[in-house]
């Protein structure tokens, strides 16, 4: 078998893979998690995460972003809201003890203590707040604060998670969930992945790395 044979063979078993695991070559820039640009005014979104075996999850639920910074013992952040551009800013008392934060904050007299762990305790400096803890709130949902290097702290509140499959075909991206097909139509551009319809729905979404 001579040079140009072997790379046609292979390019051919390749090709073959890709087509049996559901997406072409191009199609694998879908994968990851995206989150809805848009948001209601109280906070809640979406998000898509689409994994390579075909298999995705639909979450709903709150998606607030903070700025944050730490004086001392105090973590202070700050959220504006988009719709009124009403300014919030929260200070508390924090103290990391290695994989667990505990929080207290003083509001009118009243102190409540808040217990945070971190997501992935392996590895990283003990003392920092920097990346992903979690806290069950007063109704028991787990949720998940992501602080970042660059000062930015994201909140996520899962609300409701849908499971199912996904297949693409061109620009065409069908979900099936419950044994209940729907197609959109699909772009991605910049880190921007658009899903939209012929019936003039559209939601953008960007992705995180």
């Amino acid at each position: 078998m001579n040079d140009i044979k072997k790379y046609l063979f292979f390019s051919a078993i390749i090709l073959f893979l890709l087509q049996g695991s559901g997406l072409a070559q191009n199609d694998s820039n879908i994968i990851g998690r995206w989150e809805s640009v848009n948001r209601s005014n109280t906070g809640i979104g979406s998000s898509y995460v689409f994994y390579s075996d075909g298999n995705f999850d639909f979450i709903t639920g709150a998606m607030i972003d903070y700025i944050y910074h730490i004086k001392n013992d105090r973590l202070i952040t700050t959220f504006v809201n988009v719709f009124d551009k009403l300014v919030k800013k929260d200070t508390s008392f924090i103290e990391i003890r290695s994989d667990t934060l505990y929080q207290k904050k003083i509001s009118n007299g009243k102190i409540t203590n808040k217990v945070y762990t971190r997501v992935n305790p392996d590895g990283g400096n003990k003392l920092s707040i920097i990346g992903k803890w979690k806290s069950k709130n007063v109704a028991g949902q787990t949720a998940f604060y992501n602080f970042t290097e660059d000062g930015v702290l994201y909140f996520r509140l899962p609300f409701k998670i849908k499971k199912g499959t996904f297949t693409i075909k061109g620009n065409n991206i069908s979900f099936n969930f419950q044994n209940r097909t729907t197609s959109e139509n699909f772009r991605i551009k910049d880190e921007f992945l658009t899903v939209f319809n012929d019936e003039g729905s559209e939601q953008t979404y960007h992705k995180i790395k």
